[in-house]
């Protein structure tokens, strides 16, 4: 065999395997492009933005082979509740960001919590108009202590106990009321009581301690000193005897919401205001 003749041969099966191995990798990259994409939605609570992020993966051994990619998603209201000064931002470069769901994980998770506000926030009415920018407009100096009791509720990572929060703002009509504030005030203990519970039934008495605390400035109830006396106790605090003794000051939480229930105006309002409740419901679930 010439030379040239085996040169020729050897120079066909390069070209061969050159392009297998081309095709291979063509064929293997569309697929970590595609089978190895991450996609999701998370929130701040530092100041109400919302964005979109993607990745890419090496499927199996989940090596994520190339940076984070964001654009925002926030909505016109999440935007306007800041711009318009109903919630004031923890800074103007987020650093909090908690996940709202991504494409490889069970949404249903803890994890997600940010989803429920969020879906809270996108409740339309039956004229396709935002439901809570509507509220807003409408009630401007409930708005005022509002809003920041909802971003308190998030940026404490509290986004369970936002809903009976908003639910209770959307069964009012008449605006600027102290029983809307009052109502408010006890419903905002009593969430962070019942964090400080899980938190000193778990041990961690300082964090305890902090939330009874809050849920006491919110408003003071029988239970929230009870809890604090019991975890000072245990954390070797002082201040339980007078917590002891405070809590026998002031009446339980179910008084004092069944105190500050929202009295109706009329039944037509009671039906309309039941509708926008019903949303917000149906949006969490």
């Amino acid at each position: 065999m010439s030379t040239t003749e085996t040169s020729s041969k050897y120079s066909g099966r390069f070209w061969v395997i050159f392009a297998a191995l081309l095709l291979f990798l063509l064929v293997f990259g569309m697929y970590l492009w595609v089978g190895g994409q991450v996609t999701g939605e998370e929130f701040s609570p530092d100041d109400f933005s919302r964005r979109h992020f993607s990745y890419n993966v090496m499927p199996i051994f989940g090596i994520q082979l190339k940076g984070v990619r964001h654009y925002s998603s926030a909505s016109v209201l999440e935007q306007t509740l800041i711009s318009d000064g109903w919630i004031k931002p923890v800074t103007n470069t987020p650093k909090t960001w908690h996940l709202v769901s991504d494409s490889v994980s069970d949404n249903s998770s803890s994890d997600f919590d940010a989803n429920i506000l969020v879906q809270l926030l996108n409740v339309d009415n039956d004229e396709d108009e935002d439901l809570w920018q509507l509220w807003t407009d409408e009630h401007p100096k409930d708005a005022k202590i509002f809003w920041p009791a909802i971003a308190e509720l998030a940026r404490a990572n509290m986004y369970w106990a936002i809903p009976d929060i908003m639910n209770f703002a959307s069964e009012f009509q008449a605006d600027g009321k102290t029983l809307f504030t009052e109502g408010l005030a006890v419903r905002m203990s009593h969430a962070f009581f019942l964090k400080a519970e899980s938190l000193r039934e778990s041990g961690s008495h300082a964090d305890a301690i902090e939330n009874y605390s809050t849920a006491i400035k919110q408003f003071k109830c029988k239970e929230a000193f009870a809890g604090r006396a019991a975890s000072r106790n245990a954390h070797g605090e002082s201040g339980a005897e007078s917590d002891e003794a405070e809590s026998k000051n002031h009446p339980p939480y179910a008084e004092s919401i069944k105190a500050k229930s929202v009295v109706f105006e009329s039944s037509e309002d009671s039906d309309s205001t039941t509708d926008s409740t019903e949303k917000a419901d149906e949006a969490v679930e």
